[in-house]
């Protein structure tokens, strides 16, 4: 499971509550919206600055390579500007800001890097954007907006503008959690499983949730494997993707083009195509479903079949119904949860990895913009699981994946 956060610069409940320096990054190929999404942003509180590709290409320098193994040459992928991404680091190495907004798809402004860890399956991360000293510390909310034209970004901006109308509406205290049934994690330290082939891993992050307090604050629709019923699982995707939501929280297996749904079965963008925004506000989504947040398509060989219209996580956004924002991963990811026992009961002692990611960001959201939610959690996971540059252990190089998979897209911030 990858980590890929979709930053629309959501603002989830008091919109404006906190004012912030932004940096929009974008190519001159899209500058007219970047003009309307800045009128947008400041708005909203949010002063901005534009700051296109081409400024950057000739006037910074490329700094050295992130200190992660990785795929990090042109000869690797001939379509990966990574001079540029390179520049573009120098760039933010120079910036006094709160939060950065990359408008374009991956062709347009590269990701950060290619990183090569356990499973040797090189994946794209936005995060030395966050963290261009390569502290692993986030320096800025970073967020992409992946659209390939003028005529995407116009799409976007429009459901941003609809997002800002319709949060007045109260539906944001609506959310919808799905946990499906997947595999125990592939490097668990303890390697805890209820049998010896997979756990109950979505169920217990919905539980977890439950703990924490979560649906005491929202009203909550809960969908579960374990009901055997997939139309309801689909059902309640189908419903909180038309709208009238302000969060919707996934556990299960993702690919590029669709989240878990059932044994066998996928909630592929093909049904999200089938959909109209019925009811006031489109939800912030959350999943981390593996490769769900893949961005790249533009970069590397992405197989979609004919009939998907797109990646999951860019269709999110470009749909008329769908989402405001997406917070997942971009690659083969997973999670690892404890248990207690306590007088014959089974409970949820903590998760760690991608699922934790989510879980904090979720904790973080009531009354923050979704960027420094999502910013705080990567802080608190990095402290918490001792998240290392230089790994020297399969367990510490798979916490560094997690890590660096985790992204935000978004319209709003």
């Amino acid at each position: 499971m990858r980590v890929i956060i979709v930053i629309m610069m959501v603002v989830f409940v008091v919109v404006g509550t906190s004012s912030g320096q932004e940096i929009i990054l974008t190519s001159e190929k899209l500058i007219n919206s970047a003009y309307q999404l800045q009128e947008i942003h400041e708005k909203v509180g949010i002063q901005s600055d534009i700051v296109t590709v081409e400024q950057i290409w000739d006037s910074y320098s490329p700094v050295e390579d992130p200190l992660v193994s990785g795929y990090s040459t042109e000869q690797v992928y001939d379509s990966y500007n990574y001079t540029l991404a390179l520049k573009i680091i120098s760039f933010l190495r120079t910036v006094n800001a709160s939060y950065v907004t990359i408008l374009g798809d991956a062709d347009i402004v590269p990701p950060s890097y290619y990183a090569k860890l356990i499973f040797y399956e090189p994946f794209p991360t936005d995060f030395f954007y966050a963290s261009p000293d390569y502290d692993l510390k986030p320096d800025f909310a970073v967020g992409r907006i992946p659209a390939g034209s003028e005529d995407e970004a116009e799409k976007v901006l429009g459901k941003i503008n609809d997002w800002l109308s319709d949060i007045g509406s109260g539906n944001y205290v609506n959310a919808a959690l799905i946990g499906m049934r997947i595999y125990a994690a592939p490097y668990s330290i303890e390697r805890e499983t209820i049998d010896d082939y997979e756990v109950w891993q979505g169920e217990t992050a919905v539980k977890l949730l439950e703990d924490l307090g979560f649906t005491e604050t929202f009203n909550t629709t809960i969908a579960l494997q374990s009901d055997e019923e997939w139309t309801s699982v689909k059902q309640t995707f189908d419903e909180a993707l038309s709208g009238g939501y302000g969060v919707v929280f996934h556990v299960g297996h993702g690919i590029p083009y669709a989240l878990d749904s059932d044994d066998g079965g996928m909630y592929t963008t093909r049904y999200m195509n089938m959909l109209d925004k019925r009811r006031p506000l489109l939800p912030v989504v959350l999943s981390s479903g593996c490769s769900a947040a893949a961005f790249d398509e533009e970069i590397r060989d992405i197989y979609l079949p004919n009939w998907a219209p797109g990646l999951w996580s860019e269709f999110l956004l470009t749909n008329d119904a769908g989402g405001i924002a997406f917070v997942g991963f971009t690659g083969t990811t997973g999670s690892d949860y404890q248990f207690s026992e306590s007088d014959g009961f089974v409970e949820v002692a903590g998760v760690k990895h991608a699922d934790n990611i989510l879980i904090k960001t979720l904790k973080n959201l009531p009354g923050n913009r979704l960027g420094d939610a999502f910013k705080a959690a990567l802080e608190e996971v990095k402290s918490e699981e001792n998240i290392k540059l230089n790994p020297s252990t399969e367990v510490e190089e798979w916490k560094l994946r997690v890590y660096l998979e985790a992204e935000t897209k978004f319209l709003e911030t």
